[in-house]
């Protein structure tokens, strides 16, 4: 895990693991005596016990342990990458149910594959520096239903131009020149 996300781990975690301390429910300055059971964190301080390669273990003044183990990223060829949102600038949608849309990018084929929610899809993919070029989209032609067809039509829109990518863990953002955006999950 590099140092980056290992520094970022802790301090998105610390604040938890110390919120898992000691609280006595008791109003505290500064808190809602209307929340009684609300844990303060005021004066709890927690330490790194370990990190060792890809894991970190936090540990509290009262002993409470928080232990995270980093992942990798997925890898962007090979995985099945669910879409879970679809948007033009600030307007972003999530599929219908049973949509079911997904794109795989093949690893040595140069090519994209998948469902666009209701119809099969194959199209070139050539991944470079961030973008992928994809080429001119080859589908079945089944009519499903209006909510389907608009998930296909909107995910046609990535085709036939480069769309910029980045994965941060299990989740794909791609955005096309056209401003179309999809944000896909890796499946597991």
């Amino acid at each position: 895990m590099d140092t980056q996300r290992l520094t970022l781990a802790v301090l998105t975690v610390l604040p938890l693991a110390v919120a898992c301390g000691s609280g006595t429910g008791a109003a505290r300055p500064g808190y809602d005596s209307a929340a009684p059971d609300a844990k303060a964190v005021t004066g709890v301080h927690g330490s790194v016990d370990d990190i060792t390669g890809d894991r970190l273990t936090l540990t509290t003044g009262d002993g409470d342990r928080v232990r995270l183990t980093g992942k990798q990223d997925a890898p962007l060829q090979g995985t099945r990458w669910n879409v879970t949102a679809l948007g033009t600038g600030h307007a972003v949608v999530s599929p219908p149910q049973g949509a079911r849309a997904h794109l795989v990018f093949g690893r040595a084929s140069g090519k994209v594959t998948g469902s666009l929610g209701c119809n099969r899809v194959t199209a070139g993919a050539t991944v470079h520096d961030g973008r992928i070029a994809l080429g001119r989209a080859s589908t079945t032609r089944m009519m499903c239903d209006a909510s389907l067809m608009d998930v296909e039509k909107r995910l046609l829109r990535l085709f036939e131009s480069t769309v910029s990518w980045r994965i941060d863990h299990r989740t794909l953002p791609l955005t096309s020149e056209n401003g179309e955006r999809v944000t896909a999950v890796a499946a597991q």
